[in-house]
Protein backbone atom coordinates (compact mmCIF):
# COMPACT_ATOMS: atom_id res chain seq x y z
CA UNK A 1 0.00 0.00 0.00
CA UNK A 2 1.16 4.05 -0.81
CA UNK A 3 -0.25 6.62 0.07
CA UNK A 4 -1.54 8.62 -3.08
CA UNK A 5 0.53 11.82 -4.23
CA UNK A 6 -0.86 14.10 -7.10
CA UNK A 7 0.56 12.67 -10.17
CA UNK A 8 1.97 9.96 -9.49
CA UNK A 9 1.11 5.97 -9.59
CA UNK A 10 4.14 4.21 -8.31
CA UNK A 11 4.20 0.43 -10.11
CA UNK A 12 6.56 -2.17 -10.74
CA UNK A 13 6.67 -3.51 -14.55
CA UNK A 14 8.44 -6.75 -15.26
CA UNK A 15 8.55 -7.68 -19.40
CA UNK A 16 10.91 -10.18 -21.57
CA UNK A 17 13.66 -9.30 -23.60
CA UNK A 18 10.91 -9.43 -26.68
CA UNK A 19 10.80 -6.51 -27.89
CA UNK A 20 7.61 -4.72 -28.59
CA UNK A 21 5.03 -2.76 -26.91
CA UNK A 22 3.58 -3.09 -23.46
CA UNK A 23 0.32 -0.91 -22.48
CA UNK A 24 -0.31 -0.15 -18.59
CA UNK A 25 -3.71 0.72 -17.50
CA UNK A 26 -3.44 3.17 -14.13
CA UNK A 27 -6.52 3.33 -11.79
CA UNK A 28 -7.80 3.35 -8.54
CA UNK A 29 -8.45 -0.10 -6.51
CA UNK A 30 -11.95 2.01 -5.43
CA UNK A 31 -12.98 4.54 -7.80
CA UNK A 32 -15.65 7.87 -6.37
CA UNK A 33 -15.93 11.40 -6.89
CA UNK A 34 -12.44 11.85 -5.72
CA UNK A 35 -9.55 9.74 -6.66
CA UNK A 36 -7.53 10.24 -9.29
CA UNK A 37 -8.62 9.06 -13.17
CA UNK A 38 -7.96 6.02 -14.96
CA UNK A 39 -5.17 6.89 -17.62
CA UNK A 40 -3.33 4.82 -20.20
CA UNK A 41 0.56 4.76 -20.87
CA UNK A 42 2.26 2.99 -23.98
CA UNK A 43 5.84 1.89 -23.58
CA UNK A 44 8.31 0.67 -26.42
CA UNK A 45 10.47 -2.05 -25.23
CA UNK A 46 13.72 -2.75 -27.59
CA UNK A 47 16.11 -6.09 -28.01
CA UNK A 48 18.81 -5.72 -25.49
CA UNK A 49 22.10 -4.24 -27.29
CA UNK A 50 24.19 -6.50 -26.22
CA UNK A 51 24.21 -10.30 -24.82
CA UNK A 52 22.22 -10.65 -21.38
CA UNK A 53 24.38 -12.77 -18.88
CA UNK A 54 21.43 -15.50 -17.87
CA UNK A 55 20.39 -19.23 -18.33
CA UNK A 56 17.18 -20.02 -19.73
CA UNK A 57 16.33 -22.60 -17.72
CA UNK A 58 16.33 -21.53 -13.60
CA UNK A 59 18.08 -23.26 -11.24
CA UNK A 60 16.37 -26.31 -10.31
CA UNK A 61 17.64 -25.63 -6.49
CA UNK A 62 16.63 -22.39 -6.33
CA UNK A 63 17.04 -20.21 -3.57
CA UNK A 64 13.49 -18.96 -3.53
CA UNK A 65 11.63 -22.70 -3.51
CA UNK A 66 13.98 -23.56 -0.73
CA UNK A 67 12.63 -20.27 1.36
CA UNK A 68 9.10 -21.19 0.76
CA UNK A 69 9.46 -24.59 2.03
CA UNK A 70 11.58 -23.83 4.80
CA UNK A 71 8.71 -20.76 5.70
CA UNK A 72 5.77 -23.57 5.47
CA UNK A 73 7.27 -26.01 7.32
CA UNK A 74 9.48 -24.34 10.31
CA UNK A 75 6.68 -21.89 11.35
CA UNK A 76 3.36 -22.46 12.88
CA UNK A 77 0.31 -21.02 11.75
CA UNK A 78 -0.02 -18.63 14.09
CA UNK A 79 4.10 -17.50 13.64
CA UNK A 80 3.03 -17.13 9.99
CA UNK A 81 0.10 -15.10 10.77
CA UNK A 82 2.11 -12.92 12.84
CA UNK A 83 5.01 -12.43 10.30
CA UNK A 84 3.17 -11.79 7.73
CA UNK A 85 1.39 -8.88 9.97
CA UNK A 86 4.35 -7.49 10.91
CA UNK A 87 5.02 -6.96 6.74
CA UNK A 88 1.94 -5.37 6.25
CA UNK A 89 2.86 -3.22 9.43
CA UNK A 90 6.31 -2.26 7.79
CA UNK A 91 4.78 -1.79 3.80
CA UNK A 92 1.79 0.38 5.67
CA UNK A 93 4.62 2.72 7.54
CA UNK A 94 6.34 2.71 4.32
CA UNK A 95 3.75 3.94 2.33
CA UNK A 96 3.36 6.98 4.78
CA UNK A 97 6.76 7.82 4.67
CA UNK A 98 6.53 9.18 1.00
Amino acid sequence: PRAVEFGSAPMLLRSTTKPGWVTVIARVQYEGEHTPLPDTLILQTYSPLRPLLYKEQPWKGSVQQHSDKLFNQRMTPEERQRALEEVERQQTQFGESF
